[in-house]
């Protein structure tokens, strides 16, 4: 058994058949001490663990609070954490209390959970009954999964957007110059409408395309043309694109955008 000091020991163990040694072997063992990880330091003022946050669309995220002891002694431990939107990113439960951990100063969690793709708000928590606030900004990811950046431009052939991977970036390339896409694309160079209503739904149907036509290209690959059924591959293309195509329009149209848009319409 290995003790509590640092030193070298040799095991070697010796096999017998017949009172006679067939075969030994030896092994070497080093014992260190464990490394002794340094307390972080403390916090200087009321805040938030960290700046900034990123959340995945409809995943919970913990989130951290923490405070110097005496502040905490001071002005009390009943902290109320408040969302800049609760449409975008909702607080669950935002009334937490304060603790000792066991580094000596107060900490508390919280947890939030994001909801519109692509949004940046502001969280602040405050300790009750007092002006003393922190803040923190959460951003929204765009698409759940890997990086995706969606670039316009013009290309000849036959396609309406390509998809490349570099260093796990996916960039998807949406060609403008396309007979179905230029008339609301805009002229090159500048693609001017590319912020268009129209130009940012089929944005949304070409980048959806193009990804799902990877990814059964991708599956074919392995499978071999002997296991391709076109039935089943129409089932899987219409399951991947019913997926996906939610998540891509709210990037392109996110929903504060369409509320406002009824409000007008409402107000008409």
């Amino acid at each position: 058994t290995a003790g509590s000091l640092e030193g070298e020991a040799i095991l070697i163990a010796r096999l017998f058949l017949d009172g006679r040694q067939e075969a030994s072997a030896a092994l070497e063992i080093e014992c260190t001490q464990p490394a002794i990880k340094p307390a972080p330091p403390p916090p200087e003022f009321f805040k938030f663990e960290h700046g900034s946050y990123i959340v995945e669309p409809g995943r919970k995220r913990r989130l951290t609070i923490q405070s110097p002891k005496e502040i905490g002694d001071k002005l009390g431990t009943d902290i109320r954490v408040t969302s800049e939107d609760d449409s975008a990113v909702i607080v669950l439960g935002n009334r937490v209390l304060l603790s000792l951990n066991r580094y000596g100063w107060y900490e508390a969690v919280i947890d939030v959970e994001g909801k519109q793709r692509g949004a940046k708000i502001a969280l602040t928590a405050r300790i009750h009954g007092s002006t003393l606030k922190a803040e923190a900004q959460v951003h929204v990811r765009e698409i759940a999964g890997p990086n995706v950046r969606i670039v316009v431009e013009a290309f000849d052939g036959p396609y309406r957007a390509l998809l490349n991977e570099e260093d796990g970036l996916v960039i998807v390339r949406v060609n403008a110059r396309h007979p179905s896409l230029r008339r609301y694309f805009g002229a090159e160079p500048t693609f001017s409408g590319q912020e268009s209503l129209a130009a940012r739904l089929m944005k949304a149907e070409v980048v959806a395309d193009e990804a799902v036509r990877s990814m059964q290209r991708k599956r074919a690959e392995k499978l071999g043309s002997e296991e391709l059924d076109v039935e089943r591959l129409y089932a899987q293309r219409v399951a991947m694109l019913s997926e996906l195509l939610p998540q891509l329009h709210a990037t392109q149209v996110p929903d504060v955008e369409l509320r406002g848009q009824a409000a007008q319409a409402k107000s008409a």
